[in-house]
């Protein structure tokens, strides 16, 4: 027999399940809070070596763990392709081959290589000159590709500065092809290949949907568009450069980029003076009073 319920259990029962379709309703508005909000976000982060063993970090927020673990991937093999194209000191790259074979013939380039030479061709024409990827000459004779004890003679700088300026170069925008107009010339893209392999890593995040995180390779970071959960902002730190164990300032920035280069990390001893590898190709020497 079917059991008969009374009035009153009718209503208890419709009160109980009102209740129940209540909290559910609840549950589903405080997800959707989280989810909207970002509070509910996983986040992904990996540490990569690239570019002759400088630390890549890249980390990203997001909903999907698999997503954020992909766009991680497709972000590292951005740098890694730049890396493989823009290293001198990789013989089966792409510049070394340029530098070994660009006089007095057109070398073609493929990207991201022309990309980088287009932007630091434009680089070059806005400084009138003193941001210069063809100042290795100089950064050779001061002895920052190979040991050197005394100074170099003012003949020594002149000679070099014969086979430095971008003015020597030719650049067949149509064809993508780069010749040398002086033997002895070669390009080095340390000034820029970094923020530019970072630049292109937070292109290829943001084709995944990314939209809270940071890449950072070495000093040259990206902050995304959206900061981490119950953040405001994303908080860069600088080293101080009497005592790299502290930070000496820090800043907030969303959406934007940042590099640092100084004097107390890469430099040569010459005669017991440091001289920096930021170097002055109008004059051949290195930055001094930094």
């Amino acid at each position: 027999m079917k059991k008969k319920f009374s009035n009153g259990e009718i209503k208890s029962l419709a009160a109980k399940l009102a209740a129940v379709f209540a909290i559910l309703c609840l549950f589903r508005l405080l997800v959707f809070f989280f989810v909207s909000s970002g509070l509910g976000a996983t986040r992904v982060h990996r540490e990569f070596r690239v570019m002759g063993g400088i630390p890549l970090t890249i980390t990203f927020c997001g909903e999907s763990e698999k997503r954020l673990q992909e766009a991680v991937e497709a972000a590292y093999k951005s740098v890694a392709l730049v890396d493989s194209s823009c290293n001198r000191f990789d013989p089966s790259s792409e510049l070394s081959k340029l530098n070994a074979t660009a006089f007095g013939r057109p070398f073609h380039c493929r990207d991201p290589l022309w990309d980088i030479l287009m932007e630091s061709k434009r680089y070059y024409e806005l400084t009138d000159g003193e941001f210069d990827i063809s100042a290795t000459p100089f950064m050779t004779l001061w002895g920052f590709h190979r040991e050197r004890k005394t100074l170099p003679t003012p003949a020594e700088i002149a000679e070099a500065s014969k086979r430095s300026g971008l003015s020597k170069v030719r650049f067949d925008m149509k064809n993508h092809t780069v010749e040398f107009t002086v033997p002895g010339m070669a390009l080095d893209l340390g000034g820029i290949a970094k923020g530019y392999a970072v630049g292109l890593a937070a292109k290829t995040a943001a084709k995944f949907g990314i939209e809270r995180g940071m890449i950072n390779l070495s000093g040259n970071a990206y902050c995304f568009p959206k900061p981490f959960p119950g953040k405001s902002a994303y908080t860069v730190g600088i080293k101080n450069p009497l005592d790299k164990s502290k930070i000496g300032g820090s800043f907030s920035i969303l959406n934007s980029s940042m590099a640092t280069s100084g004097n107390y990390e890469r430099y040569v001893v010459i005669n017991g003076r440091h001289y920096a590898h930021i170097m002055n190709p109008q004059t051949g020497r290195p930055v001094e009073n930094m």
